[in-house]
């Protein structure tokens, strides 16, 4: 299947990987990552220990590089994910990645604090662990310091 959601390539519509990855429902807290940053190799050592196997045609189907007839599997389709999400998480400590982040988080894209005193306080997205095994992410309100746990389709509820 391909990224625009259709197996048909007449109905191909000309939109990258990562903006069709970043729209789709609950991948709210994702930001759209440069290609450039995205192409350049030093940003990505040592993350092929990840996907040993599909590393490569990850990386090409993330670069819109594969070809279109070439159809794109169940197992590449979440190989491409879990790279995109692993070079996120570098991404965003960079100046761009952070200039993202504070424009999705002024938008509120990541919802709001549940407590009433907090009075919709934006909450931003964090992380524990860059083990994208037990990678789960958490919404922290930084008026009241809690933290949430949050569902990504979902966000605006949390407990």
């Amino acid at each position: 299947m391909s990224h625009n959601g259709s197996s048909d390539s007449s109905s191909y519509v000309d939109e990258s990987w990562a903006s069709w990855f970043c729209n789709l429902s609950g991948n709210a807290y994702f930001c759209e990552i440069e290609r450039s940053y995205i192409e350049d190799s030093f940003n990505l050592f040592g993350l092929k220990q990840y996907l040993p196997k599909d590393y490569n045609k990850a990386l090409d189907s993330i670069l819109d590089r594969l070809n279109p007839n070439e159809p794109e599997t169940e197992d590449l389709s979440r190989s491409a994910v879990l790279l995109y999400g692993l070079i996120h998480a570098r991404y965003i400590i960079t100046s761009h990645g952070l200039e993202a982040m504070h424009r999705k988080y002024i938008n509120k894209d990541f919802g709001e604090c549940p407590r009433m005193l907090c009075r919709g306080q934006a909450v931003v997205p964090m992380g524990f662990t860059d083990d994208p095994k037990h990678g789960m992410v958490k919404l922290f309100c930084p008026k009241c310091r809690d933290v949430y746990n949050c569902h990504s389709n979902q966000r605006r509820k949390c407990n």
